[in-house]
């Protein structure tokens, strides 16, 4: 493990046991280089007293869950990309992960391989990259400024990012879907725009799967239920 790694989240009070159960997932995965960013105090708080590497973005005012593709999402959304940027700046390999994921299998391992082969990296998401799962390494710093400094609320952070991504000429990286599923393939949700990838991930290795992202699904309560359906909720 290097302290120049460094997996990150950000997350408010309205999702708090999603951020609690995938703190505990990269507990349970040996990964001691994260920094949980809470949004608000309570949620910063509840972090803290369970013995989590916090930090204070200090928004009260943005202490509620907002689903996918909604207004206050996309404002929350935005907010990692400032934390993103202050650590690049820093001189940090940053790994942004959502709190609706699962960590299985440290990822330390993963960045070792990979290391050198891109600038930066997304999940998968079967029809456009994902920003809730993204490798930055340095060589990757000119990226989100510019995006921070233009930012439009108007679109979904996913598709603003995207498009400084396309017209950037970093080495961009598309993580395995097999390795890291979305959650169409992980629940099998029915698509049948995708069903060659589902098929391919249900002949996959299971035993590979190094992170699950509960998305392609709306709402808290949904997305735990998911988890528990194939063990990974792990907060009693």
């Amino acid at each position: 493990m290097s302290t120049d790694v460094v997996f990150i989240s950000v997350s408010n009070m309205g999702c708090i046991d999603l951020t609690l159960n995938h703190l505990e997932s990269i507990k349970r995965a040996g990964m001691t280089n994260y920094v949980a960013y809470a949004i608000d105090s309570l949620c910063y708080e509840t972090l803290r007293s369970k013995g989590y590497t916090t930090h204070l973005l200090g928004r009260d005012d943005m202490n509620q869950y907002h689903d996918f593709n909604t207004p206050g999402f996309d404002h929350i959304s935005f907010m990692r990309y400032h934390v993103i940027d202050k650590l690049l700046r820093e001189g940090k390999t940053v790994w942004y992960l959502d709190v609706d994921t699962v960590v299985i299998q440290d990822l330390n391992a993963y960045i070792a391989v990979v290391k050198d082969t891109f600038d930066v990296a997304l999940q998968d998401d079967c029809y456009m990259p994902c920003t809730g799962c993204m490798l930055f390494f340095p060589s990757a710093l000119s990226l989100v400024k510019p995006m921070i400094e233009t930012r439009d609320f108007s679109k979904n952070d996913q598709i603003y990012f995207l498009k400084f991504l396309n017209a950037s000429k970093l080495r961009i990286g598309i993580l395995n879907r097999n390795l890291f599923p979305n959650g169409l393939l992980y629940f099998n949700e029915h698509n049948p725009k995708h069903a060659d990838k589902q098929l391919e991930f249900k002949n996959s290795d299971p035993t590979k799967v190094m992170f699950v992202h509960a998305n392609w699904m709306i709402g808290v309560q949904t997305k735990i239920d998911a988890f528990k359906s194939k063990g990974l909720w792990f907060l009693s």
